[in-house]
């Protein structure tokens, strides 16, 4: 959904599809993401102007975000879209200062690696074996 009070979303869009080419689910999870955020804005702070938001306002949603059970991988990802927007309202000189500055992003956990037992490795290298014996017999 569109936030016409918030124009330079759809240009940071268009910038990031046209020159930065990024992919369409790229795009899409960008606009979901600051939607989200602006919406979360309205709804807590009236909707402020752009250079009024801070980063007190941003931890606030991402503080929502964290006790909706939102994950925090998916937490970062939702940073990396603001950083983003806001390193480029800075750059088109609509902003002098970004209210990222002062937002740490949560750790996230480290997968374990996944292994194969040694049982099941000796069973799939026998079963190959033997697949390949059968195709030496069958030859002759």
């Amino acid at each position: 959904m569109p936030l016409p009070q918030y124009p330079e979303i759809q240009e940071f869009l268009n910038y990031l599809r046209f020159e930065r080419r990024y992919s369409f689910h790229t795009l899409e999870a960008y606009q979901l993401d600051l939607e989200q955020f602006f919406q979360f804005l309205a709804s807590q702070f009236d909707a402020p102007g752009l250079s009024v938001i801070s980063s007190s306002m941003v931890r606030s949603w991402l503080a929502e975000l964290k006790s909706d059970q939102i994950s925090s991988r998916t937490i970062n990802r939702k940073i990396s879209s603001l950083k983003s927007f806001f390193k480029y309202l800075l750059k088109t000189g609509v902003l002098k200062a970004t209210p990222m500055t002062a937002v740490v992003s949560p750790k996230t956990q480290k997968r374990l690696p996944v292994y194969v037992e040694k049982k099941q490795m000796e069973d799939l290298f026998y079963t190959c074996l033997f697949r390949m014996i059968g195709r030496e017999k069958r030859k002759d």
